[in-house]
């Protein structure tokens, strides 16, 4: 439920009128997960609709990246996995910081990356390091930025390319997929 706030903070930030669409996909994945799914997939066609980016990397970027990307995925992790109200102080000022995001962006980015942490443990990083596949993606992925960006060849082709190994890279880290069987009787 956290990362429904601030999302929403997020959305009000950026003037995305979709995102006031979000509870709606909340409340019903509570009632079915299948149609949850269904309504964020086509949420999130909605808001791609509505964001238009002319270079992956810049500061404009970034702010989309923080402000509506980690936020989205993260919403779709408390979709498949459930969520709860949120409970302790940690939660509550987390929640408290998203709002405060209203007045400056800067606390909308602590509550984003406190939440983050939040949510990921020191364990699922050791063994992330453990990985040698998963290192040696991030080396790859890492050389491949620099000699791109060193060459001044670093067009939106090659920028979707190094983003999209990116994300493959933090899937492979979180590591915590499930499998979950759509549209099965429970």
């Amino acid at each position: 439920m956290i990362w429904l706030v601030i999302f929403l903070v997020s959305g009000i930030i950026l003037k995305v009128k979709v995102v006031a669409a979000l509870p709606l996909v909340y409340l019903i994945s509570k009632r079915n997960k299948d149609f949850g799914l269904l309504s964020y997939f086509f949420y999130i066609i909605l808001l791609l609709s509505e964001i238009q980016l002319s270079n992956l990397f810049s500061f404009e970027s970034f702010r989309i990246s923080v402000l509506v990307a980690i936020p989205s995925v993260m919403c779709l992790s408390e979709i498949l996995q459930g969520f709860e109200k949120p409970r302790g102080m940690r939660s509550y000022s987390i929640i408290l910081l998203s709002i405060m995001g209203l007045i400056h962006e800067v606390f909308l980015v602590f509550a984003v990356f406190s939440a983050l942490l939040m949510k990921l443990s020191v364990e699922d990083l050791k063994n992330t390091m453990k990985s040698k596949v998963t290192v040696l993606l991030f080396a790859l992925l890492l050389i491949s930025f620099i000699s791109l960006w060193k060459l001044e060849i670093l067009y939106i082709e090659n920028q979707i390319a190094v983003v999209g190994s990116a994300v493959i890279i933090a899937i492979l880290m979180l590591r915590d997929v499930k499998k979950v069987d759509f549209f099965e009787e429970s």
